[in-house]
């Protein structure tokens, strides 16, 4: 199992509690390599919509999104899509 794949396992533990990267990697037993890797790879998983973040630094998946059972992934030209619910709102006017 890849760490992306060990990462989003334990995301989605039930009662996961959103955390930092650093918690996380700690919870798991990894080192500074794992955590160097992982800190790599987590934009990637924000930008395809498989990670999100909850305060702006700690790691949750999203509700509805790919872990959770919606459709999240990469589209042509890089963009993302997701079937989930949206994060953010557009300002009130």
């Amino acid at each position: 199992m890849s760490a992306e794949e060990v990462l989003l396992k334990f995301l989605g533990k039930p009662g996961y509690k959103p955390m930092r990267l650093e918690a996380i990697v700690q919870a798991l037993g990894g080192d500074k390599e794992d955590l160097r890797r992982l800190s790599k790879t987590i934009p990637r998983l924000i930008k395809a919509g498989a990670v999100v973040t909850v305060k702006g630094h700690l790691l949750a998946l999203p509700s509805g999104g790919a872990a959770a059972g919606g459709a999240a992934g990469l589209v042509s030209g890089g963009a993302t899509r997701s079937d989930g619910p949206r994060m953010m709102r557009s300002p009130r006017r």
